[in-house]
């Protein structure tokens, strides 16, 4: 019965984990689409690193880009945290994430608009 118990907490505490983690992905990539946005109005598209996504900017609009970019990337992690109890090495791929977008995204755009 004890283990029963136990392997059940275990299962708890692996939901939690993985809602924790995509709640974070998805709060990283919107507050990328906000300081993204912020930076472009200020800059240009000429800001943009990313040549997909300027272009993407120049034939549809920066706004309208943003907005379907980042709504298919949290629907990937809303699907991705589903999955995440099938295949384990989701919840670390999903916590990289984390780490590279505050690293290569939010921090960026938060020191050139600083600075700016």
């Amino acid at each position: 019965m004890l283990e029963k118990d136990c392997l059940k907490m275990l299962k708890i505490l692996k939901s939690r984990k993985i809602k924790l983690i995509g709640l974070s992905v998805i709060a990283l990539q919107v507050t990328d689409g906000l300081l993204t946005y912020a930076g472009l109005a200020k800059y240009g598209i000429k800001a943009e690193a990313n040549p997909f996504l300027a272009n993407l900017m120049v034939e549809y609009g920066v706004l309208e880009t943003l907005v379907v970019v980042k709504f298919l990337a949290i629907v990937a992690t809303l699907i991705l945290m589903k999955l995440s109890s099938q295949f384990s090495f989701i919840r670390e791929m999903l916590a990289f994430t984390c780490v590279v977008y505050t690293a290569f995204a939010v921090l960026p755009w938060s020191f050139i608009l600083i600075r700016g």
